[in-house]
């Protein structure tokens, strides 16, 4: 990565952030409500994640809106968040499955010893008859959860009730595939915004797909602004500071180059940046629905992020955080770090609502002398 900074210059910045620059204080960025009417929508996977965390009243308010906009042909996902809708649907499945065994595993008999001294006792009786009645319930509910259990098994096929709304809505013509432009030299792409810290995906450089797929959603939401010169607004459930300008977990603007990018690309056209309890709000969604899925969007933090009680803490601190030299710092809360312990490079990324209460660890393999 330093050979490849070193042919880069600092044109290619100013040309992607400042690219017609007298333009920055006539540009008409127009706000949601005016554009939300004509302007298209693309999808994130985390929001077509987020019905398997809701009920089902929530799933069909997102049907109504997913279908007035395909009927109004201003509905996109990329190709890659169908990819990582797939990829991730299992767990979600998965979890459903651990969440219905663990429920039918706490369904424990009721046991009253027998005394013989009381057999004769009308309150005695009482209690045994209400011991079989409670077992017989218990065995009934165990019973149900045993076909649930069942049902779960079959949506291996894609047969639970979000993927077969998903299925009617997400046909061929919705799900844009990157074009052979936008593929060529890809890595190289991806390489510079790390250099340069360039949104999106260079916050995701330590994750298993390297931030490609933030950067593969991104080219492929330039790609549907340069075809259809239309306002666009992305529905994402990920607040993430390389995306979005944010405070106290509130979508405040998109990043200015993304905007920059966006304009460029689409001929002057806004991009905006919100949420899916955001977007069934917009089109007049029910008011508890949109409250439920604001709770479970404003709660993913604890999904993504360990949240740890103060006696961890401690324990982690006299671990890991005994920290000898401290390298540098984010807005988002991340820090790399020396462990006079393991003598270790390190990262911290912590989840800046919950400061050190909250964070993922992710430590060098390297020893250093």
């Amino acid at each position: 990565m330093k050979d490849s900074k070193k042919d880069l210059t600092k044109d290619f910045i100013k040309d992607l952030f400042y690219k017609k620059p007298k333009e920055i204080f006539t540009f008409d960025y127009r706000n949601i409500e005016e554009i939300k009417e004509n302007c298209v929508f693309v999808i994130d996977t985390n929001v077509l994640l987020l019905p398997y965390k809701n009920g089902s009243k929530s799933l069909k308010e997102i049907d109504k809106v997913f279908k007035k906009l395909k009927s109004e042909e201003r509905l996109f996902i990329p190709s890659q968040v169908a990819q990582e809708f797939m990829d991730n649907r299992s767990n979600k499945i998965k979890e459903l499955y651990k969440n219905i065994n663990d429920q039918k595993s706490k369904l424990v008999s009721i046991k009253i010893e027998n005394i013989p001294i009381f057999e004769e006792l009308e309150e005695f009786k009482n209690i045994k008859k209400f011991e079989k009645e409670a077992n017989d319930l218990i065995k009934k509910q165990k019973d149900e959860y045993d076909k649930l259990i069942e049902k779960i098994k079959s949506w291996s096929n894609f047969s639970d009730p979000i993927s077969l709304i998903y299925k009617n809505i997400f046909t061929e013509d919705i799900i844009i595939e990157l074009n052979e432009e936008n593929k060529k030299d890809f890595s190289k792409k991806l390489e510079e915004r790390y250099t340069y810290k360039i949104p999106p995906g260079y916050k995701d450089e330590k994750k298993s797909d390297s931030g490609e797929g933030d950067l593969i959603i991104w080219f492929t939401i330039l790609q549907i602004a340069e075809y259809s010169k239309k306002d666009l607004i992305f529905v994402s459930g990920d607040i993430k500071s390389d995306w979005c300008n944010t405070e106290n977990s509130v979508i405040l603007s998109p990043k200015a180059n993304l905007i920059n990018e966006f304009k460029i690309k689409s001929n002057n056209k806004s991009f905006h940046i919100i949420q899916l309890s955001d977007l069934l709000e917009l089109f007049g969604g029910n008011k508890d629905v949109i409250n439920k899925v604001r709770e479970k969007e404003n709660t993913k933090i604890k999904d993504d992020y360990e949240i740890i009680d103060e006696k961890n803490l401690e324990d982690l601190n006299n671990y890991y955080l005994n920290i000898e030299k401290k390298m540098f710092e984010d807005e988002k809360g991340i820090f790399t770090f020396r462990s006079s312990r393991t003598k270790n490079d390190g990262t911290i990324e912590y989840a800046k609502d919950y400061g050190l209460r909250a964070f993922k660890i992710y430590v060098s393999t390297q020893v250093n002398a």
